[in-house]
């Protein structure tokens, strides 16, 4: 399995290539050193162009301190209040906004499908993930790091299951 990884913390980035370490995993991450001058996560668009190659997407939500913040303040909405301000919300997250880039064919990327991507976060929420469910059908939103045994299971273990929302 081609696992692509747009994740923006070393230590996370560390800590998922120990996770899925397996001889049936090879995973890339989605991040250039050279990019802003300490290094970033790759533009949502070249996310979304390279995403073909892989068999699943595993997307951090907040890339950045003022994500962040943001995703911390997105906690405390309700599903409907996440979808009134869709447009807006989609915005504000580097995950959302690559969510929002592969859906559409606005960019001039074929439209993917985003039930084989998987957010994980440190900001996960029944409304995040009613959200991102209802909006681009995507596999499921875990927990970083207290959802790790999930992840492992479906993505290494029995990745049959991957699929599995």
């Amino acid at each position: 399995m081609r696992i692509l990884i747009a994740e923006d913390w070393w230590a996370d980035r560390i800590r998922f290539e120990l996770l899925l370490n397996s001889p049936n995993v090879e995973i890339q991450f989605a991040w250039d050193a050279t990019l802003g001058g300490r290094g970033a996560v790759w533009p949502p668009e070249r996310i979304a162009r390279e995403a073909r190659a892989y068999d699943r997407v595993l997307l951090d939500l907040a890339w950045n301190i003022d994500e962040e913040v943001s995703a911390r303040e997105m906690l405390e909405l309700e599903t409907a209040a996440l979808q009134a301000e869709a447009s807006s919300v989609e915005k504000r997250l580097g995950g959302l906004r690559t969510l929002a880039v592969a859906a559409s064919s606005a960019h001039g990327i074929e439209a993917l499908d985003t039930s084989k991507w998987v957010i994980v976060t440190a900001y996960k929420s029944d409304p995040i993930r009613t959200f991102c469910w209802k909006r681009w059908g995507v596999s499921g939103v875990f927990h970083k790091w207290t959802d790790d045994r999930v992840l492992y299971t479906l993505l290494v273990r029995d990745p049959l299951r991957a699929h599995v929302k």
